[in-house]
């Protein structure tokens, strides 16, 4: 990463509480552009990508409106009356990148060191503010590890196969948990969600073939046998926006209530009507 791309870096600022959109804004940045010669203004750096991922304003009767350009929710943002919209905390940004560079592509697969199973399992303990996920299945490993990361941070998942009967006691007994919350569906069709990613914090992404179980990532390793899954970790700052709001964000609306625009009926129900 060269000068331009660390003060043009746009660190994830709102989380849509419908969707669960990562949204970008368009005064935050890393650094300070104007310091940098011929880079004199935040728009030298505001791609359509940028665009495509941020916070739309407009201004009307009632003052700035702000919308989500993944399900359209309008509301006002003020920090001080609904402070879960912003995304705040990033100090755990060093530390995920130390962990996702032990990872493919940034460290090729037959030269990583560490377990990607236990990577995997850091990563997911060392989230701040969310977690967000798309599998085709999960078993009870990762299970309780969300349910621990749960006790500080929300986590959101859509599972396209039924849990195994282990799990699916265990997921029951966690149903109580006011920040573990999971779509888990049945269809064996092509409206299935295929796709496998987790993002964390809006920091890091891991994608790839594996799903959430402990065979599938040793698969991944090549455990006594070429690797049978393949793993991607990205903490390209607009692909895990783009990504999670692609591939999470568009799924995750279609379980949400979307007969309300009422973003205080959103925000205090958000958990109750999956």
């Amino acid at each position: 990463m060269d000068l331009y791309n660390l003060v043009s870096w746009r660190p994830p600022s709102i989380l849509c509480p419908r969707c669960a959109a990562i949204l970008v804004t368009y005064g935050k940045s890393y650094g300070d552009l104007s310091s940098v010669g011929q880079y004199e203004s935040l728009s030298a750096t505001w791609t359509p990508e940028h665009k495509a991922n941020s916070l739309e304003s407009k201004s009307t009767a009632q003052g700035l409106q702000h919308s989500c350009p993944i399900c359209d929710l309008t509301f006002d943002f003020k920090p001080n009356l609904m402070p879960d919209y912003e995304i705040k905390k990033l100090d755990n940004l060093s530390k995920l990148v130390g962990l996702a560079i032990n990872l493919p592509p940034y460290t090729p697969v037959d030269k990583v060191n560490a377990s990607p199973l236990a990577l995997i399992l850091e990563m997911i303990s060392s989230a701040e503010n969310f977690i967000n996920f798309t599998t085709w299945n999960m078993d009870s490993t990762f299970l309780t590890a969300l349910h621990i990361a749960s006790q500080r941070v929300k986590i959101r998942g859509i599972i396209s196969r039924p849990l195994d009967p282990y799990s699916a006691s265990l997921y029951k007994s966690l149903k109580d948990n006011p920040n573990l919350k999971l779509v888990i569906t049945e269809s064996r069709d092509v409206s299935a969600v295929h796709t496998k990613l987790m993002v964390i914090d809006g920091l890091v992404i891991v994608e790839g073939s594996a799903s959430l179980s402990v065979s599938a990532f040793e698969k991944v390793s090549g455990t006594n046998k070429p690797p049978g899954e393949k793993l991607v970790v990205s903490c390209d700052s607009m692909k895990v926006i783009g990504d999670n709001n692609k591939y999470f964000s568009t799924n995750w609306k279609l379980y949400q209530k979307m007969d309300s625009n009422n973003p205080r009926d959103v925000f205090d129900t958000f958990w109750d009507y999956i």
